[in-house]
């Protein structure tokens, strides 16, 4: 969720930050960076938390920008029980490797760790958040929560809805690596713990085949972007589908599907090149999804538009 739209950043400041309050967080109430601002893309990636009994070996793993710097990161426990901060990582000094994985363990039996710290979360629900504070600015880069939020005092500060809970020697993990739709429940599947290397979903197969009750086009990510960021979107019904890029004059700058797609989740990545192969210049620019049924008295046409950010 790094390099959010300033309409997402101020619902998640909004609905954290009161949190916040009453976790008695002492960082001063937050301002929206502004939507130009350059905040390194990091998502949590994987999350390998405790269980019954006494705990080892977990970890906390970011995917991010190669050589990329965390200072003024955070990493923060909230309880998904009662709503209280429990935990507060500083991530000052420590910078994302090349293979663009970092990982935050518990102890030194965790393969391939890059620092060591509490990362001894609960058994959800509970959450996991990442924020980024610059000044008086805070900004949440992304949040994670795992679990049943179903009871009254509940405290649910992820995106969208849940992710699940896993049984011991499980974690929760993106599949793929670093995609994030903004939805906990659509991003993170039960892995087996990897840290350090991509995710091996063991419950990846029964996701995909889900369908998804409605059409929909996600925010992409990440944005602002510097050249390469991936739109999702996802399909109820076979269908044939259009998804291109405008600049602000309307002016197509490239097409990037236009085929028949079957239902379910889908992810396109855009290199930041217009149809001729040559960068785009900074600025602002907008991606519209068609989407039109293939057969008579299938559901209406769809049309979704949704504006990015270049910044070179």
């Amino acid at each position: 969720m790094s390099n959010l739209s300033v309409k997402k950043r101020e619902k998640m400041r909004i609905k954290l930050f009161l949190g916040f309050v009453t976790l008695g967080l002492t960082f001063v109430t937050p301002n929206i960076l502004n939507a130009t601002s350059r905040i390194p893309a990091v998502v949590i990636n994987e999350i390998y938390y405790d269980s019954p009994g006494t705990d080892e070996h977990t970890f906390t793993e970011l995917k991010g920008e190669a050589n990329a710097s965390l200072d003024s990161f955070y990493l923060i426990g909230v309880n998904g029980a009662n709503g209280r901060r429990y935990r507060t990582i500083a991530l000052s000094g420590c910078i994302i490797p090349a293979d663009s994985y970092f990982v935050v363990a518990q102890d030194t039996g965790v393969a391939n760790f890059d620092t060591i710290a509490n990362v001894n979360w609960q058994n959800g629900p509970d959450n996991v958040v990442l924020i980024y504070v610059s000044g008086n600015d805070t900004s949440i880069v992304d949040a994670v929560g795992y679990g049943n939020f179903t009871g009254a005092d509940s405290f649910f500060v992820g995106e969208g809805s849940s992710a699940p809970d896993v049984p011991p020697g499980q974690s929760i993990g993106r599949y793929p690596d670093g995609q994030d739709t903004n939805d906990n429940t659509a991003d993170f599947f039960k892995c087996n713990p990897t840290p350090g290397v991509p995710n091996e979903a063991v419950g990846v197969e029964e996701k995909i085949m889900e369908v998804p009750a409605t059409l929909k086009l996600y925010q992409n990510r990440p944005n602002p972007h510097s050249g390469r960021t991936e739109i999702f979107y996802q399909l109820s019904t076979t269908c044939r589908v259009r998804l291109t890029i405008y600049d602000l004059l309307g002016k197509v700058v490239r097409r990037l599907v236009d085929k028949v797609e079957h239902p379910g989740y889908k992810g396109v990545i855009w290199n930041g090149e217009d149809k001729l192969g040559d960068r785009v210049a900074s600025g602002i620019y907008f991606y519209r999804l068609v989407v039109q049924p293939i057969r008579s008295g299938e559901a209406k046409s769809y049309i979704a538009q949704k504006m990015m950010i270049v910044l070179r």
